[in-house]
């Protein structure tokens, strides 16, 4: 299972250097420990549950929170933000990424399979317990039954549906271009949604209003 999860780690590197620009650091450790997350992210360093490693059922799940923590050397130890009161911005774009991943490894059919099983579902999940809620609020805003549902159900919705307005090519010209921008600073909200638009040339109002700031 160490092994395994080293080499999703080295698949997911070498697709986020590919599509968001270099890694910066000269290495990139990944940790088994007793967390009760799936993963958690550091700079140059990844944790990965050890039940995840353990439990044949959540051999699936491994390989999509190795996959998501290796993007937040990216999306936090890289262009880092406000965590506490913007945590969506490195969140939901970490989970995007990690559909990304599956795209460029797995083919079409394994990032439907995210879209429509992780995020989507989680999502609506949440709406049909009448947990809707904006995805640009502070941690403290969220319950503990919706803040996953959001934060990484609906939020990487938002970086889908400017995808297919935008298209790939200047979707990724988004990605690197916000890379470069904000490596080694924070990143805010309106950062977000400037560059892009820059990107495509092209307003992304609706798109920011319907998925990050509508609470339903």
């Amino acid at each position: 299972a160490g092994k395994k999860a080293l080499q999703i780690a080295v698949d997911a590197f070498k697709t986020f250097e590919k599509r968001f620009g270099a890694y910066p650091y000269r290495e990139l450790d990944v940790i088994e420990t007793p967390t009760k997350a799936g993963g958690i992210e550091y700079p140059g360093l990844i944790v990965v549950g050890r039940r995840l490693y353990s439990d044949q059922k959540e051999q699936d799940f491994i390989e999509f929170a190795t996959a998501h923590e290796v993007a937040h050397q990216w999306w936090y130890a890289v262009v880092g933000n406000d965590q506490v009161n913007a945590p969506w911005v490195d969140e939901a774009l970490a989970q995007y990424s990690t559909l990304i991943f599956y795209q460029d490894t797995r083919g079409a059919g394994a990032d439907a399979f995210i879209l429509r099983n992780v995020f989507q579902g989680q999502y609506q999940h949440a709406k049909n317990q009448g947990q809707d809620a904006a995805v640009n609020q502070p941690v403290s805003a969220f319950s503990e039954g919706n803040y996953s549902a959001i934060v990484y159900g609906k939020g990487p919705l938002f970086f889908d549906a400017i995808r297919k307005r935008m298209g790939d090519e200047s979707f990724f010209k988004f990605l690197r271009t916000y890379y470069e921008r904000y490596r080694h600073k924070n990143a805010f909200p309106d950062d977000v949604l400037k560059t892009a638009e820059e990107a495509c040339a092209c307003s992304l109002q609706a798109e920011y209003q319907q998925w990050i700031l509508n609470p339903k």
